[in-house]
């Protein structure tokens, strides 16, 4: 490659050479000038016959008596030296000559040659000493710029014009696999000997640098004679290095180890393909299944390294990064510890490099986020089609499982029923002992439900106390019963709710299909038996059928005219009077709720009262009635001051924070004193240890209101709820008591006796005839109250009554 090079820079020596003798002449004034002052020497140029024509250059005063002595002068008259004439008449032959001379103890080198200016003859006379001197500089440089060639890490070389290697450094000889002292396979060697094949094929490209501008850089490739193959090589740099006057001496070139570079290259080329995998795989970790991206893993793995063993195991053997006898397991982090571990097995001795672990680490992080992320999908999952607090399904998955059954039931020929359980007075608890409780028993609710099914059945929570389960391979509705029958007995044992043994009934719809029936009318028709049997017998269950849809259609329209009878306020508030059994005379009046619709028709209380609180208005009903009976109140007592009044209140209303201050406001903006008021209270108000309803019991009663318990002797009270709640004033024994023929007389009896016991006022009601008025007060029953004193009437009819039975 270096060969041509060598030899246009030859043929460019010879026509140079030309340009200078037929060029501007070198005894130039300014030459001479500088000569004269600066050149340790001197010039002196001879005509043919040896005179001197011209003498210059400082060292003329070794041999000169005084300045100017040779000019005009035979060259003899300073120098007549045999040796010198012989070296004169060669330079006058056109060949040159020298001749040493000495002269004030100073050895001096004539040099005698054609002179290209018109002189024939031009002398060079330099001091030997300085010679030397200058010589011995000039080696010193040299040896100190071999040592720094040598020093280089570099490969350095130089080449004669033929392309032969003349020098070539230590560390050139070493990145080519020569010996370092063994000149003779090293030097003489062809420079196309020191390439490959595709750096010789770049010797074009090189020559033409080379021949332009005198070097060429780039990038190459060295050959290893070592065998070890190519080595790239970079800022090749080839110089065409020139004498003092310009005259090309040889080519040089100096030569970079690329390998190191192109390893780290290669290294970062790989690191950032690495990147680009691990950033590819990170994104389909958002997205790919676990199982399909695990597997790219492995193709990863497979990929950086052939031959080895690789794998993802869900097995972990070990919980932190492994690495020992050529076996590298890293963990991959799972949601709760490792879900397994990224592997990769090779011999006994195979030794791994923190960039091994740490690609390894990196594809396990992979993993982990991709399982993270199928556990999240998962959890997702489960919230989106379970319910929260008891982990049932909920009603987007359970339509699906009807669905299901529903197809199944047709394909096999078999029922699928659906029945739809609502827990009675469930309400109750959260307003007694609050949501948290609540929610325990809605969770041991779960429980027993659950134990009560079949594995093949599918319970569900709706929302708030409402299940649902869809029993399926059904041969008969006998089955429905059984399964509805197992439920109602989950139920009978009592629930521990935060201390409180609580009893718990549960009411149940069913709805039974062939596999023709639509799913969404199916959990319809079970939700309206579940109301059917709600109403005839909360902890019972009923079978739907057509005529439950007409009674629930009527349900809906009586509602909405209920809503509006409340809101135009057209409910009326009726009056029976209450009677002392001694005097026989009223000492209260119990405000009743009357609703007259408008075709003049009354809706009875049994049926508006329980809507009333079904459909959450039980409320406003009360407030409408109270704001009534206080008025009329406030308006008899100005003729009869003694007969007090009366008025119902709901265990809804006294769940209400705000129930007791909302009665004792009304009241007094009424104008009627607080003891000429009294409010019935049921005996499930009594045992509702709710802390509202207690609350506001003790605040009517700290208004100077009275408590009467209705009703008693029918619900949950027991004589521990008496004696602990003596703010009660009057008990009201049920009517049932006193129309029961066989034992009412004995229960009146007891009752009566209770009551004086606990120091309660006893009143009886539904006192219709006079043998059993006659018992009252045989027994010593205080108060009475019935039909055989009056029935109820409306506020108009009031007065008539009061001077009736005054």
């Amino acid at each position: 490659m270096m060969v041509g090079a060598a030899r246009r820079v030859q043929a460019a020596r010879g026509r140079r050479g030309l340009r200078e003798q037929g060029g501007r002449p070198m005894w130039d004034q300014e030459s001479r000038a500088l000569l004269a002052t600066h050149a340790p020497l001197a010039l002196i140029a001879l005509d043919a016959e040896a005179t001197v024509t011209r003498a210059e250059g400082a060292l003329l005063d070794v041999v000169e008596p005084y300045p100017g002595f040779l000019a005009g002068r035979p060259l003899t008259d300073a120098f007549d030296e045999p040796s010198v004439d012989e070296a004169v008449a060669a330079a006058l032959a056109g060949l040159g000559g020298a001749a040493s001379v000495t002269r004030a103890d100073r050895a001096l080198e004539l040099l005698a040659r054609p002179a290209p200016d018109g002189a024939l003859v031009l002398l060079t006379l330099t001091d030997l000493a300085d010679l030397r001197a200058a010589l011995v500089d000039r080696e010193a440089e040299l040896e100190r710029f071999r040592a720094l060639v040598e020093l280089s890490k570099d490969f350095i070389a130089m080449a004669d014009f033929d392309g032969t290697v003349t020098f070539l450094n230590r560390a050139g000889r070493e990145l080519v696999g020569l010996p370092a002292d063994d000149d003779a396979l090293v030097l003489r060697r062809p420079t196309n000997d020191f390439f490959t094949d595709a750096g010789r094929a770049r010797s074009h490209e090189i020559e033409d640098a080379v021949r332009t501008r005198g070097y060429w850089e780039g990038e190459s490739e060295l050959h290893h004679f070592g065998g070890e193959g190519s080595i790239p090589v970079s800022a090749n740099s080839f110089l065409v290095t020139r004498g003092s006057d310009g005259t090309p001496l040889a080519l040089a070139t100096v030569q970079r180890d690329l390998r190191h570079r192109v390893e780290v290259e290669h290294r970062l080329s790989r690191a950032e393909e690495e990147q680009r995998h691990l950033a590819a795989l990170g994104r389909q970790a958002l997205t790919q299944p676990l199982e399909a991206l695990a597997e790219e893993v492995v193709r990863r793995l497979d990929d950086r390294y052939p031959g080895l063993s690789t794998a993802v195991n869900r097995t972990v053997a070990h919980d932190v990064l492994t690495v020992v006898d050529g076996e590298l397991d890293c963990p991959v982090p799972g949601v709760d510890g490792a879900w397994g571990t990224v592997s990769v097995h090779g011999p006994a001795d195979h030794v791994w490099s923190d960039t091994d672990v740490a690609f390894v680490e990196s594809l396990a992080a992979v993993l982990g986020a991709a399982v993270r992320r199928a556990a999240l999908e998962d959890r997702l999952e489960h919230q989106a089609l379970h319910d929260v607090l008891t982990g049932l399904p909920n009603r987007p998955l359970v339509q699906d499982r009807m669905d299901s059954a529903v197809g199944r039931a047709e394909r096999h020929g078999t029922l699928v029923a659906v029945l739809l359980l609502d827990l009675d007075d469930f309400k109750g608890v959260n307003d007694s002992q609050g949501h948290a409780a609540g929610d325990v028993l809605l969770n041991e609710v779960s429980r027993r439900f659950e134990s009560a099914l079949p594995p093949g059945d599918t319970l569900a929570r709706l929302g708030g106390d409402e299940f649902v389960v869809v029993a399926e391979d059904l041969t008969s509705v006998d089955e429905a019963v059984a399964v509805a029958e197992r439920l109602l007995a989950a139920c009978t044992e009592p629930f521990d709710v935060a201390g409180v043994r609580r009893s718990l009934t549960t009411s149940i719809g069913i709805a039974v299909a062939d596999g023709s029936g639509d799913p969404a009318t199916l959990l319809t028709e079970a939700d309206i038996a579940m109301y059917a049997a709600k109403r005839a017998r909360p902890g019972s269950h009923r079978f739907f059928d057509e005529s439950m849809r007409t009674e629930v259609l009527g349900r809906v329209s009586l509602s909405a005219e209920l809503r509006a009878a409340i809101d135009d306020r057209v409910v009326e508030v009726w009056y029976q009077p209450i009677v002392d059994v001694v005097s026989a005379r009223v000492v209260a009046l119990e405000a009743l709720a009357r609703w007259r619709r408008p075709d003049g028709s009354f809706v009875p209380p049994h049926t508006f009262v329980p809507l009333a609180e079904e459909i959450g208005v039980v409320g406003e009903l009360g407030t409408l009635v109270l704001e009534q009976a206080v008025a009329a109140a406030v308006r008899w007592r100005e003729e009869w001051p003694d007969v007090a009044l009366r008025v119902n209140a709901s265990a809804e209303e006294l769940r209400d924070p705000g129930f007791a201050a909302r009665v004792d406001a009304v009241r007094a903006a009424a104008g009627l004193p607080s003891g000429h008021l009294g409010i019935e209270i049921t005996e499930s108000v009594l045992v509702d240890e709710g802390k509202h309803t207690q609350a506001n019991l003790h605040r009517l009663k700290d208004a100077g209101i009275s408590l009467l318990l209705d009703d008693f002797g029918t619900g949950y009270s027991s004589l521990s709820y008496l004696q602990r709640f003596p703010q009660i004033d009057v008990l009201k024994i049920d009517r049932s008591f006193l129309h029961d023929p066989t034992r009412g007389a004995a229960i009146v009896r007891a009752l009566i006796e209770l009551g004086g016991a606990f120091g309660f006022t006893v009143c009886a009601e539904g006192v219709e005839t006079a043998p059993q008025f006659t018992m009252l007060q045989e027994l010593g029953c205080e108060l009475a109250q019935g039909y055989l004193f009056a029935q109820p009437v409306p506020a108009g009819e009031v007065a008539e009554l009061l001077e009736r039975l005054d």
